[in-house]
């Protein structure tokens, strides 16, 4: 190998990994004809992106070739098709909420050293549809799969619960409110509107031995991309173990994960 080559191979090494603007760009033209509601011109789709009127068309036409864009015959304006969406279905198929939170609801459970749930709504009740042992093993999860539980009673319940308005909310009080599974269980609307408005404010929610007696859980709110909770991911450990001051601790934590699992199903925080 020359001298030139190894200095090249080296400057290239040094620069770290080579990025595909290429694909930056198809990306960034996806979204653009996403989001625009309309067929749009090329001039003014280059325009926007600061794209080379040129190489926008050389990419708008590989995507129309794939079946992703169609261009009007009449205008020769371009808009994107429905088959994108085939790529949502096949995501949405494979249940990608169990999916995407399997490494996060592993992380926490780590971190508390406790077991931790994936719990969704069906039917105004929480059901339990993903879980992951402690490190220790002392609670085992599969007790906890299929499981169904009050939602005004448990972390990731009431969080769910902090969809509703205020007519849903009266009627969920009016056909499950009566479940008082243990002395410090919610019992009014009152106190579960009080409640749900904390829950809002602080981000989290936690279940103070209110569904099982010597057991206490803290639950972060998983979102999609309407911004709506769609699911709870929980910690729940023995009240010696889950004190107030170990939650509070790995809070940051709980944050991070309810931030970065969401992303991953569309959520886009607003300013």
């Amino acid at each position: 190998m020359s001298d030139n080559s190894i200095a090249s191979k080296a400057s290239r090494t040094a620069r770290g990994p080579q990025f595909n603007f290429s694909t930056d760009k198809v990306l960034a033209i996806l979204e653009y004809l996403a989001n625009a509601g309309e067929p749009v011109r090329l001039q003014d789709l280059s325009a926007d992106l600061r794209i080379n009127g040129s190489t926008a068309s050389r990419f708008l036409k590989s995507l129309e070739k794939n079946g992703y864009v169609q261009q009007e015959e009449g205008t020769k304006r371009y808009w994107l098709t429905m088959k994108i969406c085939a790529l949502s279905h096949h995501l949405l198929s494979r249940n990608n909420i169990v999916f995407y939170a399997a490494p996060f609801l592993k992380r926490l459970s780590d971190t508390f050293r406790e077991v931790t749930c994936l719990s969704v709504e069906q039917d105004m009740t929480v059901i339990y549809v993903a879980t992951h042992d402690g490190p220790d093993h002392m609670l085992k999860s599969f007790s906890f799969i299929g499981k169904q539980a009050p939602m005004h009673c448990t972390g990731s319940g009431k969080l769910l619960l902090s969809n509703y308005n205020d007519g849903r909310l009266a009627e969920y009080v009016r056909l499950k409110g009566h479940i008082k599974p243990t002395e410090n269980s919610i019992s009014t609307h009152n106190e579960l509107r009080e409640e749900l408005e904390k829950i809002t404010r602080q981000g989290y929610s936690i279940d103070n031995e209110e569904c099982e007696m010597g057991m206490r859980c803290v639950a972060i709110p998983v979102r999609d991309y309407t911004g709506a909770i769609i699911a709870g991911l929980s910690v729940t450990g023995p009240a010696v173990r889950m004190t107030f001051e170990k939650i509070h601790q790995n809070l940051p934590e709980m944050f991070a994960v309810s931030r970065q699992l969401s992303a991953l199903l569309g959520y886009e925080p607003r300013e």
